[in-house]
């Protein structure tokens, strides 16, 4: 089965904030769900306008993403909406149910799902 593992986190606009943000939030997300690069179908990666200054699916790739399908696209600019954000959406084969899937919200992003994100401590 594919299931779906939803990641966001924030960072600066700087080529080297972009690589440590995308590096934690893909991290976590496979670590939290044991997942293997081989389990992965692809990951879609979204930016909010004002992050260019890299490409987070180029920085994910030195996690040994080589073979995986990644892909980069543009956040919708809404209105009074999280700024400096990058998303992802991790489709990976398990046979783990959905509901044992682990988000990962990062840094700001936290504010995104609040229902997900564990107390620091």
């Amino acid at each position: 089965m594919v299931r779906g593992i939803r990641g966001a986190t924030t960072c600066e606009n700087t080529a080297v904030s972009i690589e440590e943000a995308v590096t934690e939030m893909t991290s976590s997300m496979m670590e939290q769900n044991e997942v293997h690069p081989a389990d992965i179908a692809c990951v879609i990666y979204s930016a909010t306008p004002d992050i260019d200054a890299a490409f987070p699916a180029a920085c994910a790739r030195k996690l040994g993403l080589d073979d995986t399908a990644l892909l980069d696209v543009r956040e919708m600019d809404k209105p009074g909406g999280i700024g400096r954000c990058i998303r992802a959406l991790m489709l990976v084969n398990t046979q783990r149910a959905q509901d044992e899937m682990k988000f990962i919200y990062l840094r700001d992003a936290g504010v995104l799902r609040p229902d997900k994100v564990k107390p620091r401590g």
